[in-house]
């Protein structure tokens, strides 16, 4: 895996002296200094000293009764706000009342489909959820589930409006105010990679299969505002453009915006060759309920 990752690193600054884009061709290449992508990197910083997340939505625990006659399983009362005719079920086992053990529940309604996979311990005690599929939001997790603020990695899949299927390893790292994704879309040809702070600074890499011209392109903002552009051609043409002035200039990027750059994109594929990761761990563990689940009920 750490091949892979310094072999991308090179593939995405092995540009400079190369042909680009016809507004561009006549251009000089400028070095860039560090101090000018620096003073983005303080201003991220300084947003994210200031700015607070978003507290998850905390709700009165309720205990519902389900279609299997005196088993109450843990249920949001939003379900039934939004939903007055939903109904909930569990294919578990129940004790004294209560789901109890490993099984999937569903609440279901003419507005609603929500399914789960969790574990109950027994008695009023919130369970613990591995998976949850949507089907209005068409969309899929698996991971630890549990509604708190606190690091969070998730396998997850989702059918856009446009019906191509994507699937994504997602990490919420609540501790340093960043989100990661890891994307493909097998259907359209192409993969991608995004990092997201709070403060405002983000980067998007995408890169095609399928796509009769373009083979790489990689975005850095500010607040929505474009600074960097890198893109790669099937011709061979490529070329790094430093957009945060009026007129676009050609550039070599500077050490500090290049290992910006890989440190953010490749972070989930560092995470991923470490055995030993906490949040991967708990992910994995997940996925071996949903499995145990699967070969149960298969059996």
């Amino acid at each position: 895996m750490l091949r892979n990752i310094s072999i991308g690193a090179i593939v995405l600054f092995s540009l400079y002296g190369c042909s680009s884009s016809a507004p561009l061709r006549n251009q000089p290449y400028k070095s860039m200094s560090p101090s000018e992508f620096q003073r983005y990197l303080d201003e991220d910083t300084q947003n994210k000293s200031q700015a607070s997340l978003p507290q998850p939505q905390i709700e009165n625990e309720t205990w519902a009764d389900t279609q299997k006659a005196k088993c109450k399983i843990y249920a949001s009362p939003l379900f039934k706000k939004n939903d007055p005719t939903v109904r909930f079920y569990w294919d578990g086992e129940c004790k004294d009342g209560y789901a109890i053990g490993l099984g999937r529940e569903f609440s279901i309604g003419k507005q609603t489909y929500v399914e789960a996979i969790g574990e109950y311990k027994g008695g009023e005690k919130r369970p613990q959820y591995f998976y949850q599929f949507d089907k209005v939001n068409k969309m899929f997790q698996i991971g630890d589930l549990e509604n708190s603020p606190k690091n969070r990695l998730l396998f997850q899949g989702m059918l856009d409006n446009n019906n191509v299927f994507k699937k994504s390893i997602i990490f919420h790292d609540y501790d340093h105010k960043e989100m990661y994704e890891k994307m493909s879309f097998d259907d359209a040809g192409a993969q991608g990679r995004f990092y997201a702070s709070v403060g405002g600074l983000n980067v998007t890499e995408q890169s095609y299969t399928s796509d009769p011209l373009l083979k790489q392109q990689l975005v850095v903002q500010m607040q929505k505002k474009k600074l960097y552009t890198f893109e790669s051609f099937n011709d061979g043409r490529k070329n790094f453009v430093d957009l945060s002035s009026n007129s676009p200039v050609l550039v070599n990027p500077s050490q500090n915006l290049q290992d910006f750059v890989t440190n953010k994109i490749f972070y989930l594929d560092n995470k991923f060759s470490n055995p030993n990761d906490f949040d991967l761990k708990k992910t994995l563990d997940a996925e071996t309920k949903v499995n145990t689940y699967i070969n149960l009920t298969c059996t």
